[in-house]
């Protein structure tokens, strides 16, 4: 993960009022700005547009503030401009 923020969902998740039961303690981050560094079996078999080393995006439920975070290859887009 390069980058992520603390959005109103990050807030709302914590403060126990988001529409949808997530447990905590959880990392938050809805969103995230990344490098592919590693791609299972399975994601480099469906994917051609994808492989190691391209910069992507994604919106995910919890996680983007770790270090590194484990997405669906159907959640990702590139980042335009890499």
């Amino acid at each position: 993960v390069k980058s992520s923020t603390i959005s109103l969902t990050d807030c709302t998740i914590r403060r126990g009022m988001w529409h949808d039961t997530i447990s905590l303690p959880n990392t938050p981050g809805f969103d995230v700005i990344g490098t592919i560094v590693e791609m299972g079996d399975t994601a480099r078999e469906i994917s051609g547009r994808f492989q190691v080393g391209d910069r992507v995006a994604a919106l995910v439920r919890t996680g983007g503030n770790a270090r590194y975070i484990t997405v669906p290859i159907s959640s990702i887009v590139r980042v335009p401009g890499s």
